[in-house]
């Protein structure tokens, strides 16, 4: 789980974690459309305002300078193959990343609604149902991911790994409620 508002070291995240720990793709959106953020022509919107045009801009700590959700999964010259809606609702996808072989390990996905994030998680399921697939995002792909596990074995399939990198309260209570029902071991990191 990433930031919604591209704030933090996402592109070195990600391809760290995919180069280090094997994974065949990276599937990546940081669209939260039920917190107002949506995705449409690799544009991260706050409530319908381009993020780097919103005060994100002006956070002393991390300013949001762009609004590319591609340029966010950029590193060393490395950019991500971009998924449109029109791709995503016309289920095209499988075809898509299909058809982009073993070249591409990196996508960024366009999606305005939860039904999107739901066609982007059964698609790339569909494709990679035998691989090994890093998805990034916010919590709103993680909310569908979580509740298509019944679905799909290759999210059943243990261990499955999350790096929660926030200290705000609710998240915090998450870890806590996870690690009391036995669902999770935390190890947490000096930062």
């Amino acid at each position: 789980k990433v930031d919604s508002t591209l704030r933090g070291n996402i592109a070195t995240l990600a391809h760290t974690m995919q180069e280090v720990l094997g994974f065949d793709c990276v599937a990546y959106t940081p669209a939260y459309p039920q917190n107002g953020r949506t995705v449409k022509d690799d544009t991260l919107f706050l409530n319908g305002v381009p993020v780097n045009m919103t005060p994100l801009n002006s956070d002393p700590l991390n300013p949001v300078l762009s609004s590319s959700v591609a340029a966010s999964l950029t590193l060393n010259g490395q950019s991500p193959v971009h998924i449109s809606l029109d791709c995503i609702r016309k289920n095209e996808i499988t075809r898509l990343l299909a058809d982009s072989g073993q070249n591409a390990k990196f996508f960024a996905f366009d999606a305005e609604t939860d039904a999107d994030l739901r066609d982007i998680a059964d698609a790339v399921h569909a494709i990679y149902d035998r691989h090994r697939v890093l998805w990034v995002g916010s919590a709103g792909l993680a909310r569908i991911l979580v509740h298509k596990a019944d679905d799909y074995e290759i999210v059943r399939k243990p261990p499955v790994l999350a790096i929660i990198g926030s200290f705000y309260p609710i998240n915090q209570t998450q870890i806590e409620e996870a690690v009391a029902h036995n669902a999770a071991t935390s190890y947490p990191l000096d930062i």
